[in-house]
């Protein structure tokens, strides 16, 4: 992840989120899908202390993908943190998946909609 400029972008469809953010390459983005989502939410760790502690723990770290062992997320889900400077996604689903690791886009919904077509 290009931490200076992620470019950000998720978008939800039933039970799948799709994660797009830029890469090194600014003109490229890495796309990840999550399946059989649970929860999902977007914390903005600069502004306020983060709701979710798991958030507070990784937020220092951005530009990172953790998938966090959290006690009460029961297989088979299994939760996930994405970071960036602004930032914080956190995903419970039963699967994550690269989907592409570098697709050369104008912006990171862009990047998702070329896949999702």
């Amino acid at each position: 992840m290009n931490a200076a400029a992620p470019d950000l972008s998720v978008a939800r469809e039933g039970e799948a989120l799709w994660v797009a953010y830029r890469t090194a390459r600014r003109d490229h983005f890495a796309v990840l899908r999550f399946s059989g989502v649970a929860a999902a939410s977007i914390d903005q760790p600069r502004d306020d202390p983060p709701a979710d502690p798991l958030l507070s723990a990784t937020a220092a770290r951005p530009g990172a993908f953790h998938e966090v062992h959290d006690p009460a997320v029961r297989p088979p889900l299994r939760r996930w943190i994405i970071t960036t400077p602004d930032d914080a996604v956190a995903v419970t689903a039963r699967e994550a998946r690269v989907l592409v690791r570098a697709i050369q886009a104008p912006s990171a919904s862009h990047a998702i909609g070329s896949l999702r077509a």
